[in-house]
């Protein structure tokens, strides 16, 4: 054999790489039917021919593929997530889209299933898996899953509430305090009364009681804590003053007397000032425990009850002494308590 020739003599396009050469290869093929001819010629001259043929099928439809978005945590009370989904058709196009649960709790409710991009609702705590499936232009499938994590709503600490600040006069050195607790998320498994600060002391009847009897008071000033627990562990507090205070000073005529409230006092004071001496002046002196005057005035009766706005705001947080001065030799004397 001399020689070699290719010739393609049907079909459609297709490029031989080498022609003149027994073994060669075509490129550049598309779906059809080909024939190729391979004449050889001998050292005479002489020549035969022969073909061959070859069938190009068009390419087999590949999967599209899914992506379900990445998984996600939640708490409640937050119980909505939004699915971000996608789909991709290297041969051709996605036609549809379908979200399915295929675990976790009953509920949960997605929005519109047939969306890439949609919600799911009504969560409750637990894992959820969520199954997305996208079908091509050609009908096949792919699938991809994502997962859902709902935890569970964070504990709501308890409410305390140690009752209204209390004044009790002696002799009576005993009073209740009225406690109570709730918890928005559960319930009040603990109760727990301390004293923070105050004369020295130690009756409290029962300090783990929400309702408490103090026995055995003297005269000051005593702050209580309660302290509420509920049943995840956290705590609540609260506090409630109990003023104690010793017997007007009333030295003299016991017909002149004087009053104030609310005692303790945050900001206005009301003095009430009963007298028989209608129609005469009364001097209003307020003193800190150290003895200094912090506030003085002077009223005219005119009456015989008279009230008197007083302004303890700027006064420091103590306990101060009002004094009324009914004439040179007659006075009245009441503690007050600024909180």
């Amino acid at each position: 054999i001399a020689a070699y020739f290719w010739t393609k003599i049907s079909g459609g396009a297709g490029t031989i790489t080498n022609a003149t050469s027994s073994a060669t290869t075509v490129t550049g093929l598309v779906q059809g039917v080909y024939k190729f001819e391979l004449k050889v010629t001998d050292n005479n001259g002489a020549t035969g021919t022969d073909t061959i043929q070859v069938t190009v099928n068009a390419a087999g439809n590949q999967s599209p593929t899914a992506s379900a978005g990445s998984g996600q945590i939640i708490t409640l009370p937050t119980n909505t997530v939004s699915l971000n989904g996608s789909g991709t058709d290297a041969d051709g196009g996605i036609s549809s889209y379908n979200w399915t649960k295929i675990s976790g709790p009953s509920t949960g409710t997605i929005t519109n299933a047939n969306s890439a991009a949609t919600t799911v609702t009504g969560l409750v705590q637990g894992v959820y898996q969520f199954e997305l499936k996208v079908t091509d232009n050609n009908g096949a499938t792919g699938t991809s899953t994502m997962q859902i994590t709902v935890n569970a709503a964070a504990n709501i600490p308890p409410i305390a509430n140690a009752g209204q600040d209390l004044t009790i006069v002696l002799p009576t050195n005993t009073v209740s305090l009225n406690g109570s607790g709730t918890d928005a998320d559960g319930t009040i498994a603990g109760y727990f009364w301390k004293q923070i600060s105050g004369p020295l002391f130690s009756g409290i009847v029962s300090t783990n009681a929400p309702v408490t009897l103090l026995n055995n008071l003297v005269a000051g000033n005593y702050e209580f804590e309660l302290t509420v627990t509920d049943n995840m562990g956290a705590v609540g507090r609260d506090t409630v003053v109990v003023a104690v205070d010793v017997p007007r000073l009333n030295l003299y005529v016991q017909s002149n007397n004087i009053k104030i409230y609310p005692n303790p006092v945050v900001d206005i004071a009301t003095l009430e000032i009963n007298t028989i001496q209608a129609n005469s002046k009364l001097l209003v002196v307020i003193t800190n425990m150290q003895g200094y005057i912090v506030y003085k005035n002077e009223l005219a009766s005119g009456q015989n009850n008279i009230k008197d706005k007083i302004n303890m705001s700027n006064l420091s947080k103590g306990t101060y002494a009002v004094t009324v001065y009914f004439s040179d030799q007659e006075k009245q004397t009441i503690k007050v308590m600024r909180l």
